[in-house]
């Protein structure tokens, strides 16, 4: 042995380990002079292996009378493996063997249907007294064996090896244990209860700074923050199964000057009590990407503790009070646009701008991009000149010619105020009766020739059905009897 690492004080001692003396001679040919020493020794009996018997055996015409074989012991209670510590679980563990609390398991037994057919499946974690966790699955025979005798709360053994229980790295996507690997269990594996005296293990978080989330998207991660604000419990419908599922967001922010929305779901949306102000450390929060922002949200494992033990959470506490009223905080939860998620109504532009709908609104930043665009329909990306010829890099494909996209600029009024809009490809080319390609070309052949736009057809305007719809829409204003004479008097 030329190195060695420490990895732990606090694991329990292995056999029985002897110091070395330091002399590397007394440790040289050791088994061949334990042997001399053994046939010139006859009174003393020989050490046994780790499988009960004597290396003596190993030869059948061994005649000495030092030297005769020993009988195989039998397996007792006390001759049973030691406790491999769960966070030394790796596929290189011959034989194993796990003491733990069940610390989350799935609520019912899952059925799913693939290529090999009907298989059932369900899993559990178990934590050891360090607070280390690994996740156990079991599938149909066996899963039928041992959910109904796993119970949250209780401690277990759970042993294995060889064929008996599979090892295998971890899905970090579905695995919020935080360890590198997990168990499959099959028919040889074996759980028993566990009667000694076990302590609850302290949740041990190992957090990720939420400006560091996007590196793990769809992956389970620890995360310790506070509390910004917490919104009301809503329902919303799942597409998969039309079925009403509550749900609840909660925004966090943390020392890197991030916030980002933690989405609850089901059972957590009630059982969440936690003010705004408060330090939370959750283990094993998924995260998930949407249009280029991203949130968190709990799992069936995933757990949520008030005031997390340890330093980090007094100086979260101190940042919150003292440098976060002075410190630009940037979101990473983009919200939905409110077109999809509220009913369309009509709204008049005069009371919009007064809100501060405006394109000086300092919440918005606007940039005008001019480029080439691909002609390959629905790409639209921005081409890249190559010598004489344009190149999509989407497409991976080489063009003579582009493709023009029209974006045009208006500006539309009503009685109560004006506003500019923008209006892209198909819309502006069915209001101008004009295609971008044509523009393109007016611009290149004379480009001092200017575009006179002439109205050319005229249609009366439907008063009543004007009117209703105005009408509707002064309902939802405050000053709807101070301008309903309005709409009297001019139409």
């Amino acid at each position: 042995m030329l190195d060695y690492n420490l990895i732990s004080l606090e694991f329990p001692v292995i056999g029985n380990p002897q110091a070395h003396s330091g002399n590397p001679e007394e440790y040289r040919n050791y088994m061949q002079n334990q042997s001399d020493f053994l046939q010139h020794t006859p009174t003393k009996t020989e050490p046994e292996n780790a499988w009960g018997t004597s290396s003596a055996k190993r030869g059948r015409n061994n005649s000495s009378p030092e030297r005769q074989p020993l009988t195989k012991r039998q397996p007792n209670a006390s001759a049973m493996p030691g406790i491999v510590p769960i966070g030394l679980i790796t596929p290189y563990c011959n034989k194993w063997r796990i003491c733990g609390i069940v610390s989350s398991k799935d609520p019912q037994i899952k059925e799913f249907t693939n290529a090999k057919g009907k298989f059932r499946v369900f899993g559990f974690v178990l934590t050891d007294q360090s607070s280390s966790s690994i996740r156990i699955s079991a599938f149909s025979e066996v899963a039928d064996k041992y959910f109904p005798m796993l119970e949250n709360g209780q401690a277990y053994y759970v042993s294995g090896g060889a064929r008996a229980g599979s090892v295998k790295a971890a899905n970090k996507q579905f695995n919020n244990t935080g360890h590198d690997y997990e168990i499959v269990l099959d028919r040889d594996s074996e759980i028993v209860y566990c009667n000694d005296k076990f302590e609850p293990p302290k949740l041990r978080l190992k957090p990720v700074h939420l400006v560091n989330i996007p590196q793990h998207a769809n992956e389970c991660v620890d995360v310790q923050a506070v509390v910004e604000r917490v919104g009301e419990p809503t329902q919303v419908m799942s597409r998969k199964d039309q079925r009403l599922l509550d749900k609840r967001e909660v925004f966090l922010v943390d020392k890197s000057g991030t916030e980002i929305c933690l989405t609850l779901w089901n059972e957590m949306v009630q059982s969440f009590e936690v003010e705004p102000g408060k330090v939370i450390g959750i283990k094993g929060a998924v995260v998930r990407e949407f249009n280029g922002g991203f949130s968190l949200s709990n799992t069936t494992g995933t757990q949520i503790i008030e005031d997390p033990e340890g330093d980090f959470t007094r100086q979260l506490y101190q940042w919150y009070r003292d440098q976060k009223p002075l410190q630009e905080i940037k979101s990473l939860t983009i919200k939905t646009d409110f077109a999809t998620v509220i009913e369309r109504d009509l709204r008049l532009i005069g009371p919009l701008l007064q809100h501060g709908i405006d394109r000086d609104s300092e919440k918005g930043q606007y940039l005008y991009i001019k480029g080439m665009a691909c002609p390959v329909k629905g790409c639209r990306k921005k081409l890249q000149m190559e010598g004489n010829q344009y190149r999509c890099e989407k497409c991976n494909q080489t063009f003579d010619n582009y493709s023009n996209i029209l974006m045009l600029q208006l500006e539309v009024a009503d009685f109560t105020g004006t506003v500019w809009m923008t209006m892209f490809d198909e819309l502006a080319t069915s209001l101008l009766e004009t295609s971008a390609d044509e523009l393109a070309q007016l611009q290149r052949d004379d480009d001092q020739e200017n575009l006179k736009l002439s109205v050319f057809d005229v249609k009366p305007v439907q008063y009543e059905k004007l009117k209703t719809i105005y009408s509707n829409a002064l309902k939802n204003l405050p000053i709807e009897e101070e301008m309903s004479h309005v709409v009297d008097d001019d139409f």
